[in-house]
């Protein structure tokens, strides 16, 4: 199965399909593969990229999903006069 069929699935896919992936994401290797693209497309279906997210992680402790989007980088801002990390 492909790379794109697996986000496919995950993304826009019903109940059939989302039972279908958590049968092949028992596989580490098979839930690195949607992981791994979950974080760049985590603009489209922030919800469900969140949810397989916190589902391959659930499954392969150790397995880190970073959905923060590529072009985010962190900046100093201030907040009660503490410094804070935002992204």
């Amino acid at each position: 199965m492909t790379d794109e069929k697996l986000m496919d699935w995950a993304l826009q896919g019903g109940e059939t399909e989302w039972q279908e992936l958590h049968k092949l994401c028992i596989d580490r290797g098979v839930a690195e593969r949607p992981g791994r693209a979950l974080g760049p497309s985590a603009t489209q279906g922030v919800v469900e990229a969140a949810a397989w997210a916190s589902v391959l992680e659930e499954m392969h402790p150790g397995l880190k999903v970073n959905l923060r989007p590529a072009s985010a980088t962190p900046r100093a801002g201030k907040e009660g006069g503490k410094g804070k990390i935002e992204f």
